[in-house]
């Protein structure tokens, strides 16, 4: 587990920590092929800065980037964004699991014994909570 300090892993996760020199990536879950999946973007007041559509698309995993802007394409300030997804499934809309990139920056282990990864975004996830390590 302590290889994995320093490494980036994909976590189901609605906050994004934003900084101007690293894009927000990471990764939607399709359960099954969706109709005007989009991505938004919001300050955690919960003002709209960016809706991102990305289209129909099968069944499976939908990467995405976000560069940062708001919807005029002004850059925004560092800092922590709510990230959702969503799409139309037989005409209604759907809420989707959003799995974002962090770095790993350090390990602990659990009283249960399992082992807990501490996140650049000052959150912690049990190592079984990764979808992929990068």
């Amino acid at each position: 587990a302590s290889s994995l300090v320093g490494r980036k892993v994909l976590v189901p996760s609605d906050t994004a920590q934003y900084s101007q020199s690293l894009p927000v990536k990471g990764v939607i879950d399709l359960p099954a092929s969706a109709a005007s999946v989009k991505l938004e973007i919001k300050k955690p007041s919960g003002e709209l800065v960016r809706e991102i559509t990305l289209g129909t698309h099968e069944k499976g995993e939908l990467g995405f980037t976000w560069d940062g802007l708001d919807a005029g394409g002004v850059p925004m300030p560092s800092g922590r964004y709510n990230v959702t997804a969503s799409s139309l499934y037989e005409g209604e809309n759907q809420a989707l699991s959003v799995f974002l990139e962090a770095n790993v920056d350090s390990v602990t282990l659990a009283k249960s014994g399992g082992v807990l990864l501490n996140l650049e975004n000052q959150t912690q996830v049990p190592m079984s909570d990764i979808k992929h390590i990068r």
